[in-house]
Protein backbone atom coordinates (compact mmCIF):
# COMPACT_ATOMS: atom_id res chain seq x y z
CA UNK A 1 0.00 0.00 0.00
CA UNK A 2 1.39 3.08 -1.21
CA UNK A 3 1.07 5.25 2.29
CA UNK A 4 2.96 8.22 0.70
CA UNK A 5 -0.10 8.58 -0.85
CA UNK A 6 -2.93 8.19 1.23
CA UNK A 7 -0.72 10.66 3.16
CA UNK A 8 -1.13 13.66 0.65
CA UNK A 9 -4.81 12.91 0.03
CA UNK A 10 -5.14 13.49 3.97
CA UNK A 11 -3.46 16.47 4.23
CA UNK A 12 -4.68 18.33 0.62
CA UNK A 13 -8.23 17.13 1.89
CA UNK A 14 -7.31 19.14 5.80
CA UNK A 15 -5.91 22.04 3.72
CA UNK A 16 -8.75 22.59 1.76
CA UNK A 17 -11.04 21.95 4.02
CA UNK A 18 -8.79 24.66 6.30
CA UNK A 19 -9.12 27.53 3.19
CA UNK A 20 -12.69 26.72 3.17
CA UNK A 21 -13.34 27.38 6.55
CA UNK A 22 -11.71 30.59 6.43
CA UNK A 23 -12.84 31.73 2.99
CA UNK A 24 -15.21 34.61 3.70
CA UNK A 25 -18.34 36.10 1.95
CA UNK A 26 -19.50 39.20 2.84
CA UNK A 27 -22.79 38.19 4.18
CA UNK A 28 -20.59 35.76 6.80
CA UNK A 29 -18.77 38.69 7.47
CA UNK A 30 -21.85 40.07 8.45
CA UNK A 31 -23.22 37.82 10.52
CA UNK A 32 -19.99 36.50 11.89
CA UNK A 33 -19.54 40.29 13.70
CA UNK A 34 -22.97 39.96 14.21
CA UNK A 35 -22.45 37.08 16.61
CA UNK A 36 -18.68 37.92 18.08
CA UNK A 37 -18.03 41.86 17.68
CA UNK A 38 -17.05 42.99 21.38
CA UNK A 39 -19.52 46.27 21.30
CA UNK A 40 -22.28 43.93 20.64
CA UNK A 41 -21.68 41.28 23.05
CA UNK A 42 -21.55 44.68 25.41
CA UNK A 43 -24.74 45.94 24.17
CA UNK A 44 -26.11 42.15 24.35
CA UNK A 45 -25.00 42.69 28.26
CA UNK A 46 -26.74 46.13 28.32
CA UNK A 47 -29.74 44.95 27.48
CA UNK A 48 -29.68 41.35 29.99
CA UNK A 49 -29.06 44.22 32.57
CA UNK A 50 -31.96 46.46 31.46
CA UNK A 51 -34.31 42.73 32.26
CA UNK A 52 -32.75 42.64 35.24
CA UNK A 53 -33.61 46.48 36.20
CA UNK A 54 -37.37 45.41 35.21
CA UNK A 55 -37.56 43.07 37.48
CA UNK A 56 -36.02 45.04 40.38
CA UNK A 57 -38.63 47.94 40.11
CA UNK A 58 -41.65 45.21 39.50
CA UNK A 59 -40.40 43.88 43.34
CA UNK A 60 -41.03 46.71 44.98
CA UNK A 61 -44.67 46.43 44.67
CA UNK A 62 -44.50 43.06 45.83
CA UNK A 63 -44.88 41.22 49.17
CA UNK A 64 -41.37 41.56 51.06
CA UNK A 65 -40.49 39.59 53.83
CA UNK A 66 -37.59 40.92 56.27
CA UNK A 67 -36.54 39.11 59.44
CA UNK A 68 -34.34 40.13 62.31
CA UNK A 69 -32.55 38.66 65.24
CA UNK A 70 -30.61 39.86 68.58
CA UNK A 71 -28.72 39.08 71.50
CA UNK A 72 -27.96 41.28 74.44
CA UNK A 73 -26.23 40.71 77.96
CA UNK A 74 -26.06 43.49 80.51
CA UNK A 75 -22.72 44.02 81.87
CA UNK A 76 -24.43 47.05 83.87
CA UNK A 77 -27.98 46.61 85.11
CA UNK A 78 -29.94 50.09 85.59
CA UNK A 79 -31.21 50.89 88.51
CA UNK A 80 -35.35 51.29 88.24
CA UNK A 81 -36.68 54.06 89.90
CA UNK A 82 -39.48 52.72 91.81
CA UNK A 83 -42.53 54.51 94.36
CA UNK A 84 -41.89 53.21 97.95
CA UNK A 85 -45.38 51.30 98.52
CA UNK A 86 -44.11 48.76 101.52
CA UNK A 87 -44.16 51.97 104.12
CA UNK A 88 -42.13 54.89 104.87
CA UNK A 89 -42.81 58.17 102.97
CA UNK A 90 -44.83 57.04 99.51
CA UNK A 91 -43.57 60.65 97.82
CA UNK A 92 -39.67 58.79 98.11
CA UNK A 93 -38.15 56.61 95.70
CA UNK A 94 -36.11 53.66 95.80
CA UNK A 95 -33.99 51.30 93.33
CA UNK A 96 -34.71 47.78 92.62
CA UNK A 97 -31.84 46.22 90.77
CA UNK A 98 -32.99 44.50 87.67
CA UNK A 99 -32.58 40.20 87.82
CA UNK A 100 -32.71 40.58 83.76
CA UNK A 101 -29.41 40.20 82.44
CA UNK A 102 -29.65 38.73 78.62
CA UNK A 103 -31.94 39.04 76.08
CA UNK A 104 -32.83 37.26 72.96
CA UNK A 105 -35.38 38.64 70.11
CA UNK A 106 -36.45 37.31 66.50
CA UNK A 107 -38.87 39.24 64.43
CA UNK A 108 -40.15 38.60 60.99
CA UNK A 109 -41.81 41.41 58.58
CA UNK A 110 -44.42 40.59 56.03
CA UNK A 111 -44.86 44.31 54.30
CA UNK A 112 -47.00 44.83 51.15
CA UNK A 113 -47.37 48.47 49.07
CA UNK A 114 -50.80 48.85 48.12
CA UNK A 115 -51.00 52.38 46.60
CA UNK A 116 -48.23 54.11 45.53
CA UNK A 117 -48.28 56.36 41.98
CA UNK A 118 -44.78 56.80 41.31
CA UNK A 119 -44.45 52.52 41.54
CA UNK A 120 -47.37 52.72 38.83
CA UNK A 121 -45.25 54.97 36.62
CA UNK A 122 -42.27 53.42 37.65
CA UNK A 123 -43.78 49.64 36.04
CA UNK A 124 -44.43 52.05 32.85
CA UNK A 125 -40.92 53.49 32.75
CA UNK A 126 -39.05 50.12 33.03
CA UNK A 127 -40.69 49.07 29.42
CA UNK A 128 -39.22 52.72 28.24
CA UNK A 129 -35.83 51.41 29.93
CA UNK A 130 -35.63 48.21 28.24
CA UNK A 131 -36.67 49.92 25.26
CA UNK A 132 -33.73 51.78 25.43
CA UNK A 133 -31.24 49.42 25.66
CA UNK A 134 -32.93 47.07 23.02
CA UNK A 135 -32.67 50.71 20.66
CA UNK A 136 -28.53 50.67 21.28
CA UNK A 137 -28.08 47.11 20.49
CA UNK A 138 -29.52 48.04 17.13
CA UNK A 139 -27.80 51.15 16.75
CA UNK A 140 -24.89 49.45 17.39
CA UNK A 141 -25.49 46.96 15.14
CA UNK A 142 -26.18 48.95 12.38
CA UNK A 143 -22.76 50.76 12.84
CA UNK A 144 -20.96 47.47 13.16
CA UNK A 145 -22.31 46.40 10.00
CA UNK A 146 -21.57 49.39 8.29
CA UNK A 147 -17.59 49.15 9.34
CA UNK A 148 -17.72 45.65 8.29
CA UNK A 149 -19.80 46.67 4.63
CA UNK A 150 -16.67 49.44 3.98
CA UNK A 151 -13.88 47.41 5.62
CA UNK A 152 -14.66 43.98 3.40
CA UNK A 153 -15.22 46.06 0.32
CA UNK A 154 -12.68 48.01 0.64
CA UNK A 155 -10.56 45.25 -0.07
CA UNK A 156 -12.11 44.31 -2.69
CA UNK A 157 -11.59 47.56 -4.23
CA UNK A 158 -8.23 47.27 -3.43
CA UNK A 159 -7.39 44.02 -4.76
CA UNK A 160 -9.27 44.71 -8.06
CA UNK A 161 -6.61 48.25 -8.02
CA UNK A 162 -3.73 45.73 -7.25
CA UNK A 163 -4.73 43.46 -10.23
CA UNK A 164 -4.87 46.17 -12.81
CA UNK A 165 -1.97 47.68 -11.27
CA UNK A 166 0.04 44.23 -11.67
CA UNK A 167 -1.25 43.58 -15.51
CA UNK A 168 -0.10 47.35 -16.24
CA UNK A 169 3.87 46.72 -14.83
CA UNK A 170 3.68 43.61 -16.81
CA UNK A 171 3.23 45.82 -20.22
CA UNK A 172 5.41 48.63 -18.41
CA UNK A 173 7.83 46.55 -17.68
CA UNK A 174 7.84 45.42 -21.74
CA UNK A 175 7.58 48.70 -22.74
CA UNK A 176 10.59 50.36 -20.68
CA UNK A 177 12.85 47.36 -21.61
CA UNK A 178 11.86 48.24 -25.26
CA UNK A 179 12.60 51.99 -25.47
CA UNK A 180 15.51 51.38 -23.91
CA UNK A 181 16.95 48.97 -26.36
CA UNK A 182 15.54 51.51 -28.98
CA UNK A 183 17.49 54.31 -27.42
CA UNK A 184 20.88 52.13 -26.89
CA UNK A 185 21.30 51.44 -30.55
CA UNK A 186 20.48 55.24 -31.10
CA UNK A 187 17.19 55.78 -32.16
CA UNK A 188 15.35 57.50 -29.40
CA UNK A 189 15.60 59.74 -26.89
CA UNK A 190 16.73 59.65 -22.91
CA UNK A 191 13.59 61.74 -22.10
CA UNK A 192 11.62 59.05 -23.44
CA UNK A 193 13.46 56.22 -21.26
CA UNK A 194 13.30 58.72 -18.25
CA UNK A 195 9.74 58.92 -18.42
CA UNK A 196 9.23 55.12 -19.02
CA UNK A 197 11.32 54.63 -15.89
CA UNK A 198 9.41 56.96 -14.08
CA UNK A 199 5.70 55.79 -14.90
CA UNK A 200 6.90 52.37 -14.05
CA UNK A 201 9.15 53.45 -10.36
CA UNK A 202 5.73 55.30 -9.75
CA UNK A 203 3.56 52.18 -9.83
CA UNK A 204 5.75 50.07 -8.39
CA UNK A 205 5.31 52.66 -5.47
CA UNK A 206 1.58 52.42 -5.65
CA UNK A 207 1.55 48.67 -5.65
CA UNK A 208 3.43 48.62 -2.44
CA UNK A 209 1.37 51.04 -0.85
CA UNK A 210 -1.71 49.48 -1.72
CA UNK A 211 -0.55 45.81 -0.10
CA UNK A 212 0.49 47.88 3.00
CA UNK A 213 -3.21 49.20 2.93
CA UNK A 214 -4.79 45.98 2.34
CA UNK A 215 -3.15 44.66 5.24
CA UNK A 216 -4.36 47.18 7.60
CA UNK A 217 -8.11 47.21 6.24
CA UNK A 218 -8.04 43.21 6.75
CA UNK A 219 -6.93 43.85 10.30
CA UNK A 220 -9.40 46.44 10.63
CA UNK A 221 -12.01 43.46 9.52
CA UNK A 222 -10.84 40.76 11.22
CA UNK A 223 -11.22 42.61 14.48
CA UNK A 224 -14.49 43.74 13.59
CA UNK A 225 -15.51 40.07 12.88
CA UNK A 226 -13.69 39.15 15.85
CA UNK A 227 -11.37 37.27 14.00
CA UNK A 228 -7.64 36.36 15.43
CA UNK A 229 -5.22 38.79 13.76
CA UNK A 230 -3.08 35.67 13.19
CA UNK A 231 -5.89 33.90 11.19
CA UNK A 232 -5.34 34.15 7.69
CA UNK A 233 -9.03 34.60 6.14
CA UNK A 234 -10.02 34.81 2.42
CA UNK A 235 -12.56 36.94 0.98
CA UNK A 236 -14.72 35.29 -1.61
CA UNK A 237 -17.12 38.05 -2.49
CA UNK A 238 -15.94 39.43 -5.85
CA UNK A 239 -16.18 43.23 -6.78
CA UNK A 240 -18.68 42.18 -9.46
CA UNK A 241 -21.31 40.79 -7.11
CA UNK A 242 -21.21 43.65 -4.99
CA UNK A 243 -21.34 46.05 -7.90
CA UNK A 244 -24.64 44.24 -8.91
CA UNK A 245 -26.09 44.90 -5.65
CA UNK A 246 -24.77 48.44 -5.11
CA UNK A 247 -25.98 49.48 -8.33
CA UNK A 248 -29.69 49.78 -8.24
CA UNK A 249 -32.54 51.79 -9.15
CA UNK A 250 -32.54 54.49 -6.44
CA UNK A 251 -36.50 55.70 -7.00
CA UNK A 252 -37.48 52.28 -5.71
CA UNK A 253 -35.96 53.21 -2.15
CA UNK A 254 -37.72 55.63 0.51
CA UNK A 255 -37.40 56.58 3.73
CA UNK A 256 -40.33 55.62 6.29
CA UNK A 257 -38.78 57.33 9.20
CA UNK A 258 -40.97 55.60 11.34
CA UNK A 259 -38.77 52.50 11.08
CA UNK A 260 -35.24 54.36 11.81
CA UNK A 261 -33.39 53.77 14.90
CA UNK A 262 -32.66 57.56 15.32
CA UNK A 263 -36.35 58.65 15.07
CA UNK A 264 -37.14 55.68 17.60
CA UNK A 265 -34.44 56.99 20.07
CA UNK A 266 -36.21 60.46 19.46
CA UNK A 267 -39.40 59.02 20.42
CA UNK A 268 -38.86 56.87 22.97
CA UNK A 269 -37.16 59.74 24.83
CA UNK A 270 -40.68 61.73 24.64
CA UNK A 271 -42.84 58.75 26.13
CA UNK A 272 -39.97 58.44 28.93
CA UNK A 273 -40.82 62.23 29.40
CA UNK A 274 -44.17 62.07 29.39
CA UNK A 275 -43.98 59.20 31.71
CA UNK A 276 -41.76 61.66 34.40
CA UNK A 277 -44.41 63.76 34.10
CA UNK A 278 -47.11 61.81 35.52
CA UNK A 279 -44.34 60.52 38.04
CA UNK A 280 -44.14 63.99 39.55
CA UNK A 281 -47.90 64.55 39.16
CA UNK A 282 -48.23 61.04 41.19
CA UNK A 283 -46.11 62.40 44.12
CA UNK A 284 -49.39 64.55 45.17
CA UNK A 285 -50.80 61.34 46.09
CA UNK A 286 -50.86 59.14 49.55
CA UNK A 287 -48.83 56.15 49.34
CA UNK A 288 -50.48 53.36 51.43
CA UNK A 289 -48.66 50.30 52.46
CA UNK A 290 -49.58 47.20 54.89
CA UNK A 291 -47.57 45.20 57.12
CA UNK A 292 -47.56 42.12 59.40
CA UNK A 293 -44.89 42.01 61.96
CA UNK A 294 -44.46 38.68 64.74
CA UNK A 295 -41.35 39.10 67.27
CA UNK A 296 -40.39 36.72 69.95
CA UNK A 297 -38.58 37.58 73.38
CA UNK A 298 -36.78 36.36 76.01
CA UNK A 299 -35.63 37.32 79.44
CA UNK A 300 -33.44 35.58 81.89
CA UNK A 301 -30.60 35.82 84.35
CA UNK A 302 -28.39 32.99 82.61
CA UNK A 303 -28.24 31.90 78.92
CA UNK A 304 -29.45 28.25 79.14
CA UNK A 305 -31.11 27.10 75.64
CA UNK A 306 -33.17 24.16 77.56
CA UNK A 307 -34.71 26.79 79.85
CA UNK A 308 -35.47 29.91 77.49
CA UNK A 309 -39.04 30.85 77.24
CA UNK A 310 -40.27 33.38 74.46
CA UNK A 311 -42.97 35.66 74.65
CA UNK A 312 -44.62 36.08 71.26
CA UNK A 313 -46.26 39.49 70.02
CA UNK A 314 -48.48 39.95 66.53
CA UNK A 315 -48.83 43.14 64.78
CA UNK A 316 -50.99 44.12 61.83
CA UNK A 317 -51.02 47.47 60.69
CA UNK A 318 -51.55 49.98 57.91
CA UNK A 319 -49.37 52.88 56.84
CA UNK A 320 -50.60 56.09 55.08
CA UNK A 321 -48.17 58.54 53.99
CA UNK A 322 -49.71 61.61 52.47
CA UNK A 323 -48.21 64.19 51.00
CA UNK A 324 -49.48 67.88 52.35
CA UNK A 325 -47.34 70.43 51.80
CA UNK A 326 -44.01 70.88 50.15
CA UNK A 327 -43.38 74.91 50.01
CA UNK A 328 -44.33 74.49 46.28
CA UNK A 329 -41.54 72.30 45.31
CA UNK A 330 -43.81 69.38 43.87
CA UNK A 331 -45.30 71.80 41.52
CA UNK A 332 -41.77 73.05 40.28
CA UNK A 333 -40.56 69.78 39.57
CA UNK A 334 -43.88 68.63 37.48
CA UNK A 335 -43.20 72.17 35.76
CA UNK A 336 -39.22 71.08 35.24
CA UNK A 337 -40.40 67.67 33.94
CA UNK A 338 -43.22 69.41 31.57
CA UNK A 339 -40.65 71.66 30.13
CA UNK A 340 -38.06 68.65 29.38
CA UNK A 341 -41.04 67.14 27.56
CA UNK A 342 -41.54 69.58 25.65
CA UNK A 343 -37.56 69.57 24.53
CA UNK A 344 -37.64 66.14 23.78
CA UNK A 345 -40.94 66.91 21.34
CA UNK A 346 -38.87 69.87 19.49
CA UNK A 347 -35.83 66.68 19.13
CA UNK A 348 -38.42 64.33 17.95
CA UNK A 349 -39.81 66.89 14.96
CA UNK A 350 -35.89 67.83 14.52
CA UNK A 351 -34.98 64.31 14.11
CA UNK A 352 -37.77 63.47 11.31
CA UNK A 353 -36.78 66.90 9.71
CA UNK A 354 -32.94 65.73 9.89
CA UNK A 355 -33.60 62.48 8.86
CA UNK A 356 -35.79 63.67 5.56
CA UNK A 357 -33.08 65.78 4.82
CA UNK A 358 -29.94 63.59 5.07
CA UNK A 359 -31.91 60.82 2.63
CA UNK A 360 -32.11 63.20 0.12
CA UNK A 361 -28.54 64.12 -0.20
CA UNK A 362 -27.65 60.66 0.48
CA UNK A 363 -29.60 60.01 -2.80
CA UNK A 364 -28.34 62.55 -4.75
CA UNK A 365 -24.52 61.51 -3.53
CA UNK A 366 -25.50 57.96 -4.83
CA UNK A 367 -27.27 59.13 -8.10
CA UNK A 368 -23.86 60.96 -8.76
CA UNK A 369 -21.74 58.04 -7.87
CA UNK A 370 -23.85 56.35 -10.38
CA UNK A 371 -23.18 58.74 -13.02
CA UNK A 372 -19.61 58.98 -12.44
CA UNK A 373 -18.60 55.33 -12.45
CA UNK A 374 -20.60 55.21 -15.80
CA UNK A 375 -18.11 57.80 -17.28
CA UNK A 376 -15.10 56.08 -15.78
CA UNK A 377 -15.93 52.83 -17.20
CA UNK A 378 -16.71 54.65 -20.64
CA UNK A 379 -13.27 56.41 -20.32
CA UNK A 380 -11.75 53.30 -19.06
CA UNK A 381 -12.78 51.56 -22.39
CA UNK A 382 -11.63 54.88 -24.43
CA UNK A 383 -8.00 55.15 -22.98
CA UNK A 384 -7.38 51.54 -23.67
CA UNK A 385 -8.30 51.92 -27.36
CA UNK A 386 -6.17 54.70 -27.78
CA UNK A 387 -3.36 53.09 -25.52
CA UNK A 388 -3.79 49.87 -28.06
CA UNK A 389 -3.52 52.04 -31.17
CA UNK A 390 -0.49 53.91 -29.96
CA UNK A 391 1.54 50.50 -29.47
CA UNK A 392 0.67 49.79 -32.94
CA UNK A 393 1.77 52.46 -34.56
CA UNK A 394 5.17 52.58 -32.13
CA UNK A 395 6.05 48.89 -32.88
CA UNK A 396 5.37 49.66 -36.36
CA UNK A 397 7.92 52.67 -36.39
CA UNK A 398 4.96 55.24 -37.14
CA UNK A 399 4.25 56.15 -33.72
CA UNK A 400 6.95 58.36 -31.12
CA UNK A 401 7.61 56.90 -27.78
CA UNK A 402 6.19 60.20 -26.42
CA UNK A 403 2.89 59.71 -27.96
CA UNK A 404 3.27 55.81 -26.05
CA UNK A 405 3.87 57.19 -23.09
CA UNK A 406 1.35 60.01 -23.06
CA UNK A 407 -1.13 57.09 -23.89
CA UNK A 408 -0.13 54.97 -21.48
CA UNK A 409 -0.47 57.80 -18.73
CA UNK A 410 -3.98 58.63 -20.25
CA UNK A 411 -4.84 54.85 -19.17
CA UNK A 412 -3.22 54.23 -15.82
CA UNK A 413 -5.24 57.43 -15.13
CA UNK A 414 -8.65 56.53 -16.41
CA UNK A 415 -8.34 53.33 -14.86
CA UNK A 416 -7.27 54.89 -11.31
CA UNK A 417 -10.30 57.26 -11.70
CA UNK A 418 -12.68 54.07 -12.37
CA UNK A 419 -11.30 52.40 -9.34
CA UNK A 420 -12.25 55.59 -7.53
CA UNK A 421 -15.65 55.55 -9.07
CA UNK A 422 -16.04 51.83 -7.31
CA UNK A 423 -15.52 53.41 -4.15
CA UNK A 424 -17.34 56.04 -4.69
CA UNK A 425 -20.75 54.15 -6.02
CA UNK A 426 -20.35 51.62 -3.25
CA UNK A 427 -19.34 53.90 -0.25
CA UNK A 428 -22.72 56.32 -1.49
CA UNK A 429 -24.69 52.93 -1.49
CA UNK A 430 -23.94 52.45 2.13
CA UNK A 431 -24.50 56.07 3.64
CA UNK A 432 -27.61 55.88 1.31
CA UNK A 433 -28.96 52.96 2.91
CA UNK A 434 -28.18 53.76 6.33
CA UNK A 435 -29.94 57.34 5.83
CA UNK A 436 -33.05 54.86 4.64
CA UNK A 437 -32.30 53.02 8.20
CA UNK A 438 -32.39 49.90 5.37
CA UNK A 439 -29.00 48.95 6.45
Amino acid sequence: MNYKYILTILLVGFFSQFRAQNAISLEQAIAFALENNVEIKKADLDMRFAKEKVWETKAIGLPQVNGEAGYNYFLNIQEQPMPNFFGGNPNELTTMDSPVKQNISASATLSQLLFNGSYLVGLQSVKVYQKISELAKQKTEIAVKEAVYTAYTGIVVIDENIKILEENKKISDKNLHDITEIYKVGLGEEQSVDQMKYNHSYMILMLNNLKETRKTVLDALKLLIGKPQTETITLTTDLDTILSKNITLVGKNSLDYTNHVDYLFADNDVKSNELQVKNEKSKYLPSVGSFLTSSLNSYDTEFKLNSLTFHGTTIVGLKIDIPIFSSFSRKSKVEQAKINLEKSELNRQNTIEKLQQQATEKKISYENAIASFENAKELVALSEKIFGKAQIKFYEGIGTSTELSVAENQKFDAQSKYIDAVNRVIQAKIAFDAALGKL
